[in-house]
């Protein structure tokens, strides 16, 4: 898709993080129920979870079509600025949470950070805060 061409999907920037979700599920990360748990539990995504049911159907749809990963990178990438570590970061913590840090899922989250503009030095920032966040702290002698 040519970058001055216009998108056929306006996506909101939950839209963007829903299709950035899904494509990582696609990619093996987690299950489908721990997708729709970690959706339903995301504030930010949360009142959006509606839209899984639509979304769901026409990603792998778009994502399996001749230069499809590329499409729904770049309508992810489409989305406000404001919204675009937002989305890096909800994505970065469902593979922290569900994944198992392939090669499939981490080049996935690394062209989703490139699609969303993110430079390596933040997306590696975003990376380490998520594995802190989604390790247990274990028990400590006090």
């Amino acid at each position: 898709m040519q970058e001055t061409s216009p998108h056929p999907l306006d996506w909101s920037a939950a839209d963007a993080a829903l299709a950035a979700l899904l494509m990582l599920r696609l990619a093996g990360t987690g299950s489908d129920a721990e997708l729709t748990g970690y959706v339903a539990a995301t504030g930010s995504l949360a009142p959006h979870h509606s839209k899984m049911a639509l979304l769901s159907a026409l990603v792998p749809e778009m994502a399996d079509a001749p230069d499809g990963l590329e499409t729904v990178l770049d309508l992810i990438g489409a989305v406000e600025t404001d919204a675009t570590p937002t989305i890096y970061m909800l994505s970065a913590d469902y593979v922290a949470l569900y994944g198992t840090a392939s090669p499939e899922e981490m080049r996935l989250l690394e062209k989703l950070g490139e699609a969303l503009k993110i430079d390596r030095l933040t997306r590696a920032a975003f990376d380490v805060a998520a594995q802190a966040r989604s390790a247990p702290l274990g028990e400590y002698d006090v």
